[in-house]
């Protein structure tokens, strides 16, 4: 009795959590979320396709080589009955028919196994890409763990619907058309007994070929289906919830607080470069109080005077300070200093517009300063 209301709680607790793992997951998957997934081996792929094709593929191939092989066939059989009086029975012998044997059977099946590893290859490539995934091969215990929820997830599930449509249309189609070639051969088959052992065994060859190829194709047609139905299960299934996309944006992108901090770190160290290069410069012009920008021109290495700070309200006064506990002069021009401060930024040369009032103010200061312009 105890072990029964444990497995109803159990199995209670497990359909809940089934319900809540499908609640809210309405967004498509981004790249990332499908990268992920294709990591560990979560693609869409359809078995179909590669046994269909493959399956052609080796009777194609196989109807090539027929000659081939009907020939060496023919050859053996031929070269077994006429001289079997001729062998002894002995170990020797035996090994020797023994590697002869395989050596027959390689030549006639290494086509046909090469075309199947070559398409079953070409196949998953075209299918889900080339990628090596280790994750895909590992051992998990819980894909196969007995558990109420595995099993009411698996037989109550889209593809236990979709693969017992699959596996009807399988067998109707397997029926169905061996059924009709037959009946439409069925006059030929009668004639059987008055043919020679050669034409029998080419007409049965014939409808074993047609049979296997109709069949196949019927087989590929489904497996377009199947596979348009595992790429929507496999979107299905990694579809997110509106917080999982924003968490992995954060992720991706980072935390925006961290960014702020990041940022404003960033504009504290410009700032303090700025700061420093304020005693270097020739002049600082202002607006008086509102703006300040301070010019350097170093003509061993400047093409034009260059802005090397540049402020407005608190920044502004800083620089004038800083400007003046340096004997760096300041100067007050309105116009001047709104058109800098609109058109440059810090290290930026002057615009060529502005050349003329600036050299009227750096005159201005080398005769302040006894210095040659």
């Amino acid at each position: 009795m105890n072990l029964k209301l444990v497995l109803e709680e159990e199995l209670r607790f497990d359909l809940q959590l089934f319900a809540a793992e499908e609640e809210g997951r309405t967004e498509e998957p981004t790249s990332r979320k499908r990268e992920k997934a294709r990591e560990k081996g979560q693609v869409a792929k359809s078995m179909e396709i590669s046994q269909g094709v493959i399956t052609l593929v080796c009777f194609l191939v196989l109807a090539l080589v027929y000659p081939y092989i009907f020939g060496d066939l023919y050859k053996f059989t031929h070269q077994m009955l006429s001289e079997a009086h001729t062998y002894q029975v002995n170990l020797a012998s035996i090994n020797y028919m023994l590697i002869f044997l395989i050596i027959l059977l390689g030549k006639m099946l290494a086509p046909i196994m090469l075309a199947a590893v070559v398409t079953a290859l070409i196949s998953d490539i075209a299918q889900v890409g080339l990628k090596f995934t280790p994750k895909a091969l590992r051992f998990d215990l819980s894909r196969i763990k007995p558990t109420p929820k595995n099993f009411i997830k698996k037989v109550f599930s889209k593809q236990a619907g979709f693969n017992l449509i699959k596996s009807i249309f399988k067998i109707i189609t397997v029926g169905y058309i061996p059924y009709w070639i037959i009946k439409k051969n069925y006059i030929s088959l009668l004639l059987m007994v008055d043919m020679g052992t050669y034409q029998a065994f080419g007409l049965i060859s014939k409808l074993t070929f047609d049979i296997v190829l109709y069949t196949t194709l019927l087989l590929l047609f489904m497996s377009i289906f199947d596979y348009m139905f595992q790429r929507h299960e496999l979107t299905e299934s990694l579809k997110m919830t509106k917080q999982e996309i924003k968490d992995e944006r954060k992720m991706m992108e980072g935390d925006p607080l961290v960014k702020a901090k990041i940022r404003e770190r960033q504009r504290e160290a410009a700032h303090k470069r700025m700061m420093q290069e304020v005693p270097e410069a020739d002049v600082v012009i202002t607006n008086p109080t509102h703006l300040a920008l301070a010019i350097k021109y170093d003509t061993s290495y400047m093409a034009a005077p260059t802005v090397v700070a540049k402020g407005k309200d608190e920044i502004a006064r800083r620089i004038v300070e800083l400007a003046k506990e340096n004997n760096i002069p300041v100067v007050e021009n309105k116009p001047l200093a709104q058109a800098l401060y609109e058109s440059t930024e810090i290290g930026d040369e002057i615009p060529p517009d502005l050349y003329r009032a600036v050299a009227e103010v750096l005159s201005y200061v080398y005769k302040l300063k006894n210095k040659q312009p």
